[in-house]
Formats: structure tokens, sequence, C-alpha cells
């Protein structure tokens, strides 16, 4: 079941990483896809 959040209650995220860790870098992306995929965070990093 889906969690419902307002736009206030959203988590921001921001990877800070060493560029020669960018695979594991876009490893925890992808472990935090779905958080992001619920509206429960918003995420980014300097590439973006």
């Amino acid at each position: 079941m889906p969690i419902s959040t307002s736009a206030t209650n959203l988590i921001e995220v921001f990877f800070s990483y060493a560029h020669e860790d960018e695979e594991l870098k876009n490893e925890l992306v992808k472990h935090l896809s779905i958080l992001k995929r619920q509206s429960i965070i918003t995420a980014w990093h300097d590439r973006e």
C-alpha cells in the first residue's frame, strides 16, 4: 500500500560522493527509487 505524503513532508536527499565511487552512488539511487516513486523522498546529486 503506498504511503501518501504531502509536498511539505518530502525528505530531500543529497548524495555527496567522490566521483570514483559513482557506481556505488548509482546502486544507492536504485535502492532508494521505491521511496522516490512513493513520493516519500526527493533525491539529487551533483550530476543532475
